[in-house]
């Protein structure tokens, strides 16, 4: 047993302190929301808003996989001062994903009523509520350059881009709830998700890290058919 490296030990606490408190923030919106329904529509509004949420979660752990797959690449090309991949892999995850997004909000909004009656009677109240959550999944992609910031060391940066969205989504939560509009309750997903993936984007490419540009959103297509090209050869 050694005596603890200060120096690398408070690097640590620095680093863990940051990285909790912008997880405390994203997992804040997931619970919260329910409560302001709750507050301010009733249980019969928060049962649906629920039910959407359930299948929105599908979304949800789409990103969390694409995160932990690209972080731990994103960190060693950062060690290694390679620009080039670390854009290559954070583009090609960002544009595999938001295309199967754009795929799955299209399929949500045309074939909703279809999708209520696969899913049962309680899940078909929920699909409006569903279709305009569905809208989050645009942006969220957008959040795996937040991935960029941590592993560069911008946590503290990515903490409070976290808290500038969560607080955008509590207006929206809140306001839908004082104008009595449980419709529009969900739109406080959309609102967070949106904050929090374009201000990720933003900053990525103003602290000049690596430069997103938005035709990256769709690479992922003509990269698959050179792919295919290839193997037909």
């Amino acid at each position: 047993f050694e005596k603890p490296n200060r120096r690398m030990l408070g690097v640590l606490l620095n680093f863990g302190i940051r990285q909790m408190s912008a997880s405390a923030i994203h997992t804040s919106v997931r619970q919260l929301d329910v409560m302001i329904a709750q507050t301010f529509f009733g249980t019969a509004t928060v049962g649906t808003y629920q039910a959407a949420k359930t299948i929105f979660r599908f979304f949800e752990l789409g990103i969390d996989a694409a995160t932990s797959v690209v972080y731990p690449a994103a960190v060693t090309y950062h060690h290694e001062g390679d620009r080039t991949s670390l854009h290559t892999v954070v583009s090609k995850a960002m544009s595999v994903v938001w295309v199967a997004y754009l795929l799955a909000v299209i399929v949500v909004w045309v074939g909703g009523d279809v999708l209520g009656v696969v899913l049962g009677q309680r899940y078909a109240a929920a699909i409006g509520q569903l279709q305009l959550m569905s809208a989050a999944s645009l942006t969220m992609p957008l959040t795996i350059a937040g991935i960029i910031l941590v592993a560069t060391g911008y946590i503290a940066v990515h903490a409070r881009i976290a808290a500038i969205a969560a607080l955008a989504a509590l207006v929206v939560f809140i306001g839908s709830g004082i104008s009595g509009m449980p419709t529009l309750f969900p739109m406080g997903v959309v609102a967070y998700f949106g904050v929090l993936g374009v201000g990720d984007w933003i900053t990525v490419v103003r602290r000049d890290l690596i430069q997103l540009r938005v035709r990256d959103l769709w690479r992922s297509i003509p990269d698959a058919l050179r792919y295919f090209r290839q193997q037909r050869r």
